[in-house]
């Protein structure tokens, strides 16, 4: 019977190396979630690397160089200087009148970066007083007067 004793203990199988079920479970979890953040964020957009200098407000600022009016033409000129490199889009001219009249223009042309625009309203209703010119940054905006056909900043 010994004989049987040995030879039972001389069969005994290798261990089985592996992972284990749950510390596999685990890591299979954490991929999906890694590989799902990643399409999220590239899919969002938030990667990209564009314009992003070009359209940040936060470097935006712009000036009204001269401006003048011709109640005779019923004609407004602005020469406007952005002073950063960001474009300014979506602007527009409104105009206030003492009879809480307000007359809006949009503008034609952007104001590049770092470049002095002229710009050319006609059809303007003589009266107002003051003026302002918005853009697509709501923080960045020109305020102005007429004072005796000359535009001054405020």
């Amino acid at each position: 019977m010994r004989f049987f004793t040995k030879q039972f203990e001389m069969e005994e199988e290798p261990p089985i190396l592996g992972i284990n079920p749950l510390t596999l479970a685990i890591i299979l979890i954490v991929v999906t979630i890694l590989i799902a953040a990643g399409l999220s964020f590239w899919a969002s957009g938030i990667g990209k690397k564009g314009d992003e200098k070009r359209n940040d407000c936060s470097l935006a600022d712009f000036r009204l160089r001269s401006g003048s009016y011709d109640s005779t033409t019923s004609s407004l000129t602005f020469v406007l200087e952005n002073l950063h490199s960001t474009e300014l889009s979506d602007m527009t001219l409104y105009l206030f009148y003492s009879d809480d009249e307000i007359v809006e223009k949009p503008f034609e042309k952007n104001l590049k970066g770092t470049k002095l625009e002229t710009y050319n309203f006609n059809e303007i209703p003589k009266g107002f007083e003051r003026g302002v010119i918005k853009t697509n940054c709501p923080e960045v905006s020109v305020k102005f007067t007429k004072q005796n056909g000359t535009l001054v900043e405020v």
